[in-house]
């Protein structure tokens, strides 16, 4: 007979197996096909990439929080990730905010994405 907890059952006593926690924060998820993006993302990088195209420079994060409807700490997460990824950039301002806002290399694969998905002329 085996032991709780010696391996010999992969489920538990109870007979419910384990369960693997979602991150509620991460840029993709194993619970969405590997097309689809978080909309929470979506909306971030919609804010970013409008303030970029509006030329209005670095975005605050209380602003962003605002328009998004994220809290702090799960768009500070999102930031990260876009942060190691070469997408966005973090800086505090001279008034000791904080700040994101597109990397140029982002911005410019954006505009792009956005001029090669714009009105499709009629093939008439």
């Amino acid at each position: 007979m085996d032991e709780p907890g010696s391996g010999g059952d992969p489920e538990s006593e109870s007979g419910a197996t384990p369960e693997v926690p979602e991150s509620s924060a991460g840029v993709t998820s194993d619970a969405a096909p590997d097309d689809q993006t978080d909309p929470a993302l979506e909306a971030v990088l919609a804010e970013l990439w409008t303030t970029w195209s509006q030329q209005r420079g670095p975005l605050s994060l209380a602003r962003l929080c605002k328009r998004t409807g994220l809290r702090m700490s799960t768009l500070k997460r999102f930031l990260t990730e876009l942060e190691r990824c070469g997408i966005a950039g973090i800086s505090i301002n001279a008034r000791g905010v904080e700040c994101a806002a597109l990397t140029d290399t982002a911005a410019a694969s954006l505009a792009q994405a956005a001029a090669d998905t714009g009105p499709q002329p009629d093939s008439d």
